[in-house]
């Protein structure tokens, strides 16, 4: 990169004939930019524990670039926590926030943005990996996106290492992320809702990102022995994962369908396949099969009674990560959701292979991989609509007697790292 293109003109006479190195040693990443016969170098690499060596990494790398040595620095601008931490010998030093004449002022600015530059990506970088242990949920469409991303390389090319675990419920991956085994999880609208207002106190986790909205995701299934329209289902079994969106859903169904609450009869399950194995026996009447599992109902001779669009349903779906993990890695939630929005274009455009990727990786039918990716939107924001959301469904939470004290769902979003990347 030519330094002209960044600076105005008057000032290039200032800098055109200097060669001068600034590093900016961060918790996670250090960066360094170099100015030298006009042009700029930039470098990246994660910050280890000796930040010496960390400064010495990004010097080997960036004097490559240029062809020169240390012994060509004028010298350096430094900024960053770790930036007294450092030595080069035989090199002026400058802090940049002591920088006092105009000529170094210019320079300084320069440099910081070079640092910017090399931290967004432009330029010359070198990427080290990035751990990130992120939970989903087996079978849902995060866990497609998970897998996919790593087949295709998604994650590797933004600097990331992600080990993926999965979990029974959406619910399981924030309880992983609250005791600190996951750094990222997700959480359905109500189910978060539900999390948040219960632990309000001793929640650490923030959203920080929906990453899919649907109202096609889940059809209503009956045994059809037992009920052949809506007002039967008074008295009847209902299946529910206690704590998730089934239970939301559930309300609404009964308050559609004027079921009184002594004729509400929710039967807890611990998964879709428990609930369809009750269902199938007569246990059970009723149960919100997703469409990943709809093709198993219906050879099971279960029978579709109500879609979520009849009772004017829709489920969103977050990323969530904890307070410490925002803090000490916020770049790399940002390289992971720049990652997954890679992904969600690439399943978009290329639906089958995505199909067949998802079925090779986890064993589950390309067929119902399909089912659930069509009736699903794939997103990347949080903007107004998603906190009106999430609003209405804790006030009515509140109100059906949740939890005791409400709260401003605002308090619980950190959209910090989707900002930056967009």
């Amino acid at each position: 990169m030519k330094i002209k293109d960044i600076i105005s003109e008057p000032l290039i006479p200032e800098v055109d004939n200097t060669t001068v190195l600034g590093i900016d040693i961060g918790s996670r990443n250090a960066k360094a930019v170099l100015l030298h016969e006009g042009n700029l170098y930039t470098s990246l690499v994660a910050t280890g524990i000796n930040m010496q060596e960390t400064a010495e990494e990004l010097l080997e790398d960036i004097f490559e670039q240029a062809k020169i040595t240390e012994k060509d620095i004028q010298y350096v601008v430094g900024t960053g926590y770790g930036r007294v931490s450092f030595q080069l010998k035989d090199i002026p030093m400058d802090i940049i926030t002591e920088i006092s004449c105009h000529a170094k002022k210019v320079i300084a600015g320069i440099v910081c943005m070079g640092l910017l530059v090399s931290f967004t990506g432009c330029g010359k970088t070198k990427k080290e990996d990035h751990t990130i242990r992120l939970g989903v949920y087996t079978g849902g469409v995060d866990h497609f996106q998970a897998v996919i991303a790593e087949e295709q390389g998604f994650f590797e090319q933004h600097g990331l290492k992600v080990e993926i675990t999965e979990f029974a419920t959406g619910l399981n991956t924030v309880d992983a992320v609250v005791t600190d085994q996951e750094d990222i999880g997700l959480i359905t609208d109500y189910a978060g809702i539900n999390r948040i207002g219960s632990t309000r106190e001793e929640c650490n986790v923030k959203i920080i990102a929906r990453y899919s909205t649907t109202d096609s995701f889940c059809t209503l299934y009956v045994n059809p022995e037992l009920i052949t329209k809506p007002e039967e289902l008074a008295g009847q079994g209902v299946g529910t994962i206690p704590g998730t969106f089934l239970d939301y859903f559930n309300a609404v169904l009964f308050e559609k369908e004027n079921i009184s609450s002594d004729q509400q009869n929710l039967i807890n399950v611990d998964s879709e396949q428990t609930a369809l194995g009750i269902l199938s026996n007569g246990e059970a009447a009723a149960y919100w099969v997703t469409s990943a599992a709809v093709a198993k109902a219906d050879e099971m001779g279960l029978t579709p009674l109500l879609t979520m669009k009849d009772l004017d349903l829709s489920m969103d779906a977050y990323y969530v990560a904890s307070d410490s993990f925002l803090k000490e890695g916020e770049d790399t939630a940002e390289a992971f959701l720049a990652a997954i929005a890679d992904t969600q274009q690439w399943i978009e455009e290329n639906p089958t292979e995505a199909a067949a990727i998802v079925e090779k990786k986890t064993h589950m039918p390309a067929e119902q991989v399909r089912a659930s990716l069509e009736a699903t939107d794939l997103v990347l924001d949080f903007g107004e609509d998603s906190k009106e959301h999430l609003t209405r469904m804790k006030d009515w939470a509140l109100q059906n007697g949740n939890f005791e004290e409400d709260f401003a769902v605002s308090d619980f979003v950190d959209t910090t790292a989707l900002e930056s990347f967009k």
